[in-house]
């Protein structure tokens, strides 16, 4: 169980103009801005927006969008059978236990994360159901 508060992320809205100079205009900038005022986007360069998804950079979202909504991490108790652990990057780490631990998102076949591995749409749906479910938002 968890102890999250009534935030509701889907209450989000954009208070300030887009930080994001290749977000301003597009149909999804006042959306992009609304995660990076909740601090679930970052803000280093630019969105790139058509560019590419990383694993870690996944982890790092929807770690973040369980930290918003006050979600309960419990101490770790899955025992952590990653064979690339020291290919993550530091700013991600605490994010790819995190959601390890929660089985949101796992190891590969091969035993690695594979942290900078590309996400299809379909992994990123299912990575962002299960964060969803956890969070209690879904």
């Amino acid at each position: 169980t968890d102890d999250s508060s009534d935030v509701d992320i889907a209450d989000l809205i954009a208070e300030e103009d887009a930080v994001h100079t290749d977000t301003k205009g597009k149909t999804y900038e006042e959306a992009v801005q609304a995660l990076y005022e909740a601090g679930i986007t970052d803000a280093k360069g630019e969105f790139n927006p058509s560019g590419t998804l990383t694993r870690q950079h996944a982890a790092s979202y929807m770690y973040r969008v369980l930290k918003y909504v006050n979600y309960d991490f419990k101490e770790n108790q899955k025992p952590i059978e990653l064979n690339d652990l020291n290919e993550i990057g530091s700013t991600h780490l605490p994010a790819v236990l995190a959601l390890y631990e929660l089985d949101i998102m796992s190891g590969k076949e091969n035993g690695n994360f594979d942290p900078n591995g590309h996400l299809t749409r379909a992994q990123m749906a299912k990575i962002l159901k299960l964060t969803l479910n956890n969070a209690k938002i879904m």
